[in-house]
């Protein structure tokens, strides 16, 4: 009935959701990254930060996105993900993938 307060209710469904997707796809990018020198540092709400060699950054960086996209397999509105890269720090991120 409050028009100031009426978008809470329907949105903590959606961010309860979408942090339950987030913590799944951490679990399955964890185990995929132990081969891997490539560790993940850090989340910020929907968004996964990687530290790793550049020589990793071909194979895994494709494959964490594919993780991502479909660790919540939906045939009305498919889950996408971004990639950006940052040779200094996350002020300086570039899209895509940096290529050696």
């Amino acid at each position: 009935p409050d028009a100031r307060t009426a978008y809470r209710a329907a949105n903590h469904v959606i961010q309860g959701g979408a942090a339950d997707v987030i913590k799944v796809a951490m679990n399955r990018i964890r185990c995929y990254l132990l081969p891997y020198k490539t560790r993940m540092v850090l989340t910020v709400h929907d968004e996964l930060v990687l530290e790793g060699p550049l020589c990793e950054a071909s194979t895994v960086i494709p494959a964490v996105k594919e993780i991502m996209e479909t660790v919540y397999p939906s045939r009305h509105l498919p889950l996408t993900c971004s990639v950006d890269h940052s040779f200094k720090s996350l002020a300086d991120k570039k899209e895509g993938i940096a290529h050696a």
